[in-house]
């Protein structure tokens, strides 16, 4: 037996057994660790990946909320303006005094706040502006923006709406060459 242990031959053929298994694990670790390296890039990606086909399917979702109903509203809250400042509107216009416009105003100046919620939480800007014209919400903020701050004082809530002056000043800059639409701004 002794002389099995001290032979070179058998030594250098355990010893070199030995570092190819060492090798072999060592390569077999690597390879694992590299395998759950890719696994995770893999699912970081597919749900970013994920993560923006579900917001995109909402803003389309919501774009098909401007039904027939929206435009109905949209088309008499714009021809509704016809007051001179937040006080005559509240006179006109409130929930109590005329409650079929103002739901109507409330569904528009909602559609878009939402949509302002959207943009601010990092959805696509050029999606948003293809679906939502930025001349309408120009308009529309600048035409309810009086209305708009009176509520936020009288609330004390002054993020009030704070979305759709988000996706505003967003169009505004997408389009600054677009014309006040109330006199004085």
């Amino acid at each position: 037996m002794k002389a099995l242990i001290f032979n070179p031959t058998i030594l250098a053929s355990v010893v070199l057994s030995m570092v190819d298994q060492i090798t072999f694990q060592t390569i077999s670790i690597v390879i694992v660790a590299v395998t759950v390296v890719i696994g995770v890039a893999n699912s970081i990606f597919s749900n970013g990946k994920e993560k923006k086909q579900r917001e995109e399917q909402l803003i389309f979702q919501r774009s098909q909320g401007l039904s027939h109903e929206y435009f109905k509203a949209y088309t008499y809250v714009m021809a509704a303006f016809d007051w001179a400042d937040a006080k005559e509107f509240r006179q006109k216009y409130d929930q109590n005094t005329n409650p079929e416009v103002n739901s109507k105003m409330v569904y528009v100046l909602y559609t878009y706040n939402l949509v302002g919620i959207s943009l601010k939480r990092g959805a696509d800007p050029d999606l948003i502006f293809q679906l939502y014209i930025p001349d309408t919400i120009i308009h529309i903020w600048e035409l309810y923006e009086p209305i708009t701050k009176m509520f936020r004082e009288a609330t004390n809530n002054p993020s009030f709406r704070e979305p759709f002056e988000y996706l505003y000043t967003e169009a505004k800059n997408r389009q600054p060459q677009i014309k006040p639409c109330r006199p004085g701004r």
